[in-house]
């Protein structure tokens, strides 16, 4: 498996793998479809393949000082191989070498957290706005 920088075929693939999953499970990142699309044309959206398969993407933004990562996610069949851990220290250590002092994250589902805490990720600290919002975690370059 490689993690290379998406393109408009790998766009394709996605789009219709996150229809597909809404549509069976009513779940995952179908409804950010604009922002996927988005972050392409941006060169922030890098996905995991296998053999000719993207079986996972992770999208992400840099800002002046430092950076999110905005979504990540794993075809459901792949899950629980290490595949979204592989995407997303791929995405940190691309984000620190670009210059990022930190790099938040928005817990979505919630049930994501745990992930992100085992990467070293913490409580920003920020109260949450309302009882929906998602935990938000941040992640500050040490080195």
């Amino acid at each position: 498996m490689i993690i290379i920088k998406s393109n408009d075929i790998h766009l394709i693939e996605i789009l219709a793998w996150l229809e597909r999953e809404e549509r069976e499970s009513g779940e995952g990142f179908n409804c950010n479809h604009e922002i996927i699309r988005d972050s392409l044309q941006k060169g922030e959206v890098f996905c995991a393949v296998a053999g000719t398969e993207v079986v996972g993407f992770v999208v992400h933004n840099r800002k002046s000082v430092g950076a999110s990562i905005d979504i990540l996610e794993v075809k459901p069949e792949h899950r629980r191989r290490g595949i979204g851990k592989l995407l997303a220290l791929d995405a940190i250590k691309r984000l620190f070498a670009s210059g990022a002092e930190f790099i938040t994250v928005e817990c979505a589902p919630r049930r994501s957290e745990p992930f992100w805490r085992d990467l070293g990720f913490l409580p920003t600290g920020e109260p949450r706005r309302s009882i929906w919002e998602n935990p938000r975690l941040i992640l500050v370059d040490e080195g």
